[in-house]
């Protein structure tokens, strides 16, 4: 991605349908972070576009700092959105990589005028899969935007997890 410095979507959509084929024919499961900035647009409102592109190279950074195993990418999704390809990771090893990103966001205290803790947070969706059928990496990308939805509905700043109430 030319602005973050991490892989792009095209990337990240190559690196998922390889990553599905892998785990669809190892039976190993394969979870998928969302990650959205809150109240970018407020952000970008309150700092400007510039203060903007650097809130997002800053976020890019640090969510692939956190990645914890080299096969693990972190990648722009578009505007304020990032994903995180997890290959064998299930549930639980997800959840503990947003939230070790999150609070990584939160000790960075990137500040934000416009957000309730005055500083940059990340809403986080996350879906784990077994590959199986027809199914194709789409009903991955689909329960994690679903979750992030939800972390966003409940409050933001926190991570939520598809199937998970």
């Amino acid at each position: 991605d030319g602005l973050t410095g991490i892989p792009n979507r095209r990337y990240f959509d190559e690196t998922l349908s390889r990553e599905w084929r892998r785990a669809r024919r190892n039976q190993t499961s394969i979870s998928l972070m969302m990650c959205d900035v809150d109240l970018f647009k407020r952000y970008n409102d309150a700092l400007g576009h510039q203060a903007g592109d650097d809130c997002l190279r800053q976020v890019a950074a640090l969510l692939s700092a956190n990645m914890q195993r080299p096969s693990d990418t972190a990648a722009r999704y578009g505007g304020e959105e990032f994903v995180a390809i997890l290959p064998e990771t299930a549930s639980g090893g997800a959840i503990m990589v947003g939230e070790k990103v999150r609070h990584a966001l939160h000790q960075a205290h990137l500040p934000h005028p416009e957000a309730p803790l005055g500083f940059v947070t990340l809403s986080i969706g996350i879906a784990t899969l077994l590959p199986a059928g027809d199914d194709g990496p789409e009903t991955l990308i689909r329960a994690a935007d679903q979750a992030l939805y939800r972390a966003k509905h409940e409050g933001r700043d926190r991570v939520c997890v598809a199937g998970k109430a």
